[in-house]
């Protein structure tokens, strides 16, 4: 894998409630490591009901999933409860070291362990510095990032552009 592809994600939805248990089943992937800010929630927002939800059809499929955050202790913990889920906080992302953590917590192995989330230096490359698959989901709430978040996303376009050059049509 070239630096460049590092940074690319090895599946895209448009949302992460895209993300069924029968597609992370079909994929061959038994637990899941999820951002929270953008990508199961608008920024600092708490779960909401179709987080809760989807907390439950993952669970009820038997797929462990954890919250990967470089927030704060509270928020991931209080976010992470209300879900029913494992976290990690101050995560230092892309840091592999946090991905193998969650790894050990969901006692996964990279094979069957997928990442979510929605940025390209955080999320994506983070997971392939673990030597994990990533998935990337679109931010859902953009408009409300913080400052140096808005920043990162000006420095993703090219990637973004990049990644989409390699993408075959009707994919």
């Amino acid at each position: 894998m070239s630096l460049l592809q590092r940074f690319f994600p090895d599946y895209h939805l448009s949302s992460v409630y895209d993300l069924t248990p029968e597609w992370v089943a079909d994929h061959g992937f038994r637990a899941l490591i999820l951002d929270i800010d953008n990508t199961l929630v608008s920024p600092n927002a708490p779960a909401d009901a179709a987080a809760r939800a989807f907390a439950a059809r993952m669970r009820a499929a038997g797929i462990a999933c954890l919250v990967l955050s470089n927030n704060g202790e509270e928020r991931a913990r209080s976010f992470a409860a209300d879900l029913d889920w494992l976290y990690l906080a101050k995560a230092k992302k892309p840091r592999p070291e946090g991905f193998r953590k969650a790894m050990e917590l969901l006692r996964a192995d990279p094979s069957s362990t997928l990442v979510v989330g929605d940025q390209f230096f955080t999320d994506i490359y983070g997971a392939h510095r673990a030597s994990l698959p990533a998935l990337l989901v679109d931010a859902l709430d953009p408009a409300h990032e913080q400052p140096f978040v808005r920043v990162k996303r000006v420095l993703e376009r090219p990637l973004r552009c990049a990644w989409r050059r390699t993408l075959k049509p009707g994919r």
